[in-house]
């Protein structure tokens, strides 16, 4: 660069300047984190910095305040311009140096070696003159479909800078080889000295008032700096003087990024192809006898559920199936009294009148003679039907005492059967008769 100042501090840009685009919220700006993921602390031997664990520094690495950046966070879209998604959807052209690869002749300038007539570094009214001239067409090759190029403001350049970004097989420039590495091509770069300086369209005004100068941002060290505009001011004695390149930025409007596709009939990502590698996924629907399978698709810019459910049928009791499709019908009931002998001259008897839609009013009751076992419940919890059996649970009360619970079977087949197993409060088995044939009434159960 042409006679630079160093700025005696790193661009803390992540801390005292808003970038355009910025998430807003009730009022606030949300600043992108800096990039820096690690701590350093001094140490002694050989007198340095090197890095540390960060829990406890308070440091940047350790606090990583900032909005998080996006993944990725720079997208190339294959016309020879690559969209940054982390401070306010800016577009940078791909060539980060289009003025040297297209027309070097507009390079005039020389500085101290290796800065050459031809490299792209030039001074700032060259650099707005170039931008001005690719939106008017004078330039076109530096064009990429667009007429809204101008040089970037400083905050704007100052954003490509990732500070964590430290390769140790080189003295300087980090942030250039980041950048290589997100797919930017031919940034203007001093080998010697670490240098990648490129304009901003920021003036500096200088205490003393003076506008001669304007931002610079040297994406090799990660630096802001500033430039005389055209003249050479003083510096430090032998800083040598580097012209600075030209790096064109655009903004983009809302539509104009390239964003993950979604179903909704747009080509959101640009790539010609709308809607794609949205996969899908299996579905079910219908219930019972009704019961199907599926895909959801995107289909026409919409998601489609492939997915039919079976044609309800009259419903048949007792087969296991719900045949009309519907839970609620018909309603599960057990209803009847009759009695066996589970052993011989010793009769048991079961009166039922249990019904869903009725648990409430639902009762069981049970007698055994033998054990002179009188069991009663008027509160049933639940009962469930398969095959012609019934299943039905509750609480009740044995020769008056409460505090059992119990599990009854009624079977309604070609012999009609029951079973009784009544427990206590504990869980013990206070009495148990297993399902057996009735030797007289008669049970109904009606299930699905």
């Amino acid at each position: 660069m042409k006679s630079p100042h160093k700025s005696l501090f790193f661009i803390l840009f992540a801390i005292i300047i808003s970038f355009p685009g910025a998430t807003a919220y009730s009022g606030m700006i949300s600043l992108p984190e800096t990039g820096q993921n690690d701590c350093y602390g001094y140490q002694a031997t050989g007198d340095t910095w090197a890095p540390i664990i960060c829990t406890g520094t308070g440091e940047d690495g350790e606090k990583l305040a900032g909005a998080s950046w996006p993944s990725p966070r720079f997208i190339n879209n294959e016309d020879g311009t690559i969209t940054d998604t982390l401070v306010g959807y800016l577009q940078w052209m791909k060539d980060a140096n289009c003025l040297k690869t297209y027309y070097p002749s507009l390079d005039t300038f020389t500085g101290t070696m290796p800065d050459t007539m031809g490299d792209g570094g030039v001074n700032w009214d060259t650099a707005l003159n170039f931008v001005n001239g690719i939106n008017s067409g004078l330039y076109p090759l530096c064009r990429f479909g667009h007429t809204d190029w101008r040089l970037p403001n400083r905050n704007e350049i100052a954003s490509l800078i990732n500070f964590d970004k430290y390769n140790p097989a080189v003295q300087y420039g980090n942030v250039k080889l980041y950048l290589e590495a997100n797919g930017f091509t031919n940034i203007r770069y001093d080998v010697f000295q670490g240098w990648a300086p490129y304009w901003s369209s920021t003036t500096r005004i200088s205490p003393a008032g003076a506008k001669t100068d304007a931002y610079i941002a040297d994406l090799g060290e990660g630096l802001i700096w500033w430039q005389g505009k055209n003249t050479a001011a003083s510096v430090p004695l032998g800083t040598p003087t580097y012209w600075s390149a030209i790096w064109p930025v655009r903004s983009l409007p809302c539509c104009d990024i390239p964003m993950p596709e979604v179903c909704d009939g747009i080509d959101n990502d640009f790539d010609g192809i709308t809607d794609e590698g949205l996969g899908s996924t299996p579905t079910t629907c219908g219930i019972g006898a009704c019961a199907s399978t599926g895909t959801l698709s995107c289909l026409g810019g919409g998601w489609y559920d492939s997915c039919v459910p079976g044609t309800p049928s009259a419903e048949v009791p007792n087969n296991g199936i719900d045949d009309d499709c519907n839970p609620a019908t018909p309603a599960v009931s057990a209803n009847g009294s009759g009695y066996n002998y589970p052993l011989p001259m010793f009769r048991a008897s079961m009166n039922v009148n249990v019904n869903t839609s009725s648990l409430g009013t639902s009762s069981l009751s049970y007698y055994y003679t033998r054990a002179r076992l009188f069991f009663v419940s008027t509160s049933i919890t639940g009962i469930s039907v398969s095959g012609g059996v019934a299943t039905v649970t509750g609480t009740g009360k044995v020769n008056g005492v409460e505090g059992y619970t119990f599990t009854a079977t009624i079977t309604d087949g070609t012999m009609d059967a029951i079973g009784l197993e009544i427990r206590n409060t504990d869980g013990t088995v206070y009495s148990s008769a297993v399902n057996q044939a009735i030797s007289g009434g008669n049970y109904t159960v009606v299930g699905q």
